[in-house]
């Protein structure tokens, strides 16, 4: 046998068991640990959302008392300023056609003083008023009564000296009856006014109760998820 050969017959004999022995010792003594980095990231996509968290009740009655200020309160200014705007409007509205009508009342008596001699007074109402500008004078009036006593009329002649009238011309009794018309047009306004101030704060009322109805609710955000697998979308609400 060569002495190469011997060799390798020496190192198979003795140092390649010596090396197995070795590894297999390492290898009950230690131990190889592979860890995987997840990453995950959030994104608020609503970051800028509504912060509420306020209190319906206190959202309503701010919203029947001054129609906007419950938006205001809420942090809906847009809508606050239409609801304010409007309620300025009917307001304005309203004290500009009450005023005209009241005034083009006292001008239509005024004339009556001027044209027909009447003085006003006790017993003069609304009713009195307007048979003013329905007959030429007194006399008529109390004739067209006793043609219609049908009804029970008893305490509606004039007979005081201060309700007499008597118009000079029929044209002077037809200006004051379209005084007393353009007079009447205004109330009815008037009347109008007051049904839209109800009806915005009706309006502002619904609109407050909706802002709130999801109530302590304070944001709404999506938050995205990423995984060394998958990827997820999920949608918080917060309370």
């Amino acid at each position: 046998m060569t002495p190469m050969r011997k060799t390798l017959q020496l190192l198979r004999s003795t140092v390649l068991p010596a090396l197995l022995v070795a590894g297999l010792l390492s290898t009950a003594h230690s131990q190889v640990v592979v860890e995987e980095t997840v990453r995950t990231d959030s994104v608020d996509v609503f970051s800028a959302g509504r912060q509420t968290g306020k209190s319906p009740g206190l959202a309503m009655a701010a919203s029947v008392a001054v129609p906007g200020l419950g938006q205001q309160y809420l942090g809906n200014r847009n809508r606050a300023m239409v609801y304010f705007v409007a309620e300025a409007a009917l307001w304005c509205g309203l004290v500009y056609c009450e005023s005209s009508s009241r005034k083009l009342f006292r001008d239509s008596e005024v004339f009556a003083g001027q044209w027909a001699g009447v003085q006003g007074g006790r017993g003069a109402d609304d009713h009195y008023w307007s048979m003013v500008g329905k007959f030429l004078d007194t006399k008529d009036y109390n004739a067209a009564l006793e043609l219609n006593r049908e009804d029970d009329l008893s305490g509606k002649e004039f007979s005081r000296d201060n309700l007499q009238w008597r118009w000079t011309t029929d044209s002077l009794r037809n200006v004051y009856n379209n005084i007393r018309s353009d007079a009447t047009r205004f109330h009815v306004a008037t009347s109008f006014m007051v049904a839209g101030l109800v009806l915005n704060r009706a309006i502002a009322f619904i609109d407050a109760r909706v802002s709130t109805k999801y109530r302590g609710v304070r944001g709404t955000h999506a938050a995205v998820t990423i995984g060394p697998r998958q990827a997820s979308l999920s949608l918080v609400r917060q309370f």
